[in-house]
């Protein structure tokens, strides 16, 4: 049986008190709200609330999951809020996503209320810096491989070239990763209930490309 939607958190870009929303900005909420935010999301909502210097960002709830579960699809309108929450996190930082010069990057992590270490999926959104140079090709290609493996093995599509949906894929990767045999097999070993779903954090990446280093792919 699937749970009942959470209450909102708070408001939302571009929404009222009281808007339930399925997206939510890392300032949004507490340490409380894992079973809505997960355990990163809440963290991150906990640290900003103490005062604390986080990345800003935005979390997808664990209600967005569970509508993936029963449904084989995400809410027809996450995508307008991601979109909403996006903008906000491009003004927020400086930068745009897919900019050829000096793009955003961003990191795409599960993050379930009950810890589940390596079972579900983190994918690492990394794009081109002018901080310390390019990645040289056969890195880039490992890079690009990295990425495509994952998309490819929790959405049956291949490595888009757009940044939007490159970021979509991420996001239904991780989603899809809660329901991969390995994290099943540790829900069933843990007693975690296979309703309970994941959350997603998409965050701004605080590093450049220092010294021809990248990090994109599957750190699950």
């Amino acid at each position: 049986m699937s749970r009942p939607p959470h209450p909102p958190v708070g408001d939302a870009v571009g929404g009222g008190a009281g808007t339930a929303t399925w997206v939510h900005d890392v300032s949004q909420g507490d340490r409380h709200q894992q079973d809505l935010l997960g355990g990163k999301g809440a963290n991150l909502a906990e640290m900003t609330r103490l005062g604390l210097r986080v990345p800003p960002g935005f979390t997808i709830t664990t209600d967005v999951c569970r509508f993936h579960l029963e449904h084989g699809s995400t809410p027809p309108d996450l995508a307008g809020e991601v979109t909403e929450h996006l903008t906000a996190l491009e003004e927020a930082v400086g930068r745009t996503l897919g900019d050829p010069s000096d793009p955003l990057l961003v990191a795409v992590r599960s993050g379930a209320a009950a810890s589940m270490p390596g079972m579900m999926e983190t994918v690492l959104d990394e794009a081109r810096r002018e901080q310390g140079g390019d990645l040289d090709a056969d890195h880039l290609r490992a890079v690009v491989g990295r990425f495509g493996d994952v998309v490819r093995e929790h959405t049956g599509r291949d490595f888009p070239q757009d940044p939007r949906e490159q970021l979509d894929l991420a996001i239904d990767a991780v989603l899809g990763s809660w329901n991969s045999a390995r994290a099943v097999l540790y829900r069933r070993h843990e007693g975690i209930p296979d309703d309970a779903g994941t959350a997603v954090t998409v965050c701004a990446m605080v590093f450049g490309n220092l010294g021809n280093l990248g990090n994109l792919g599957n750190l699950g």
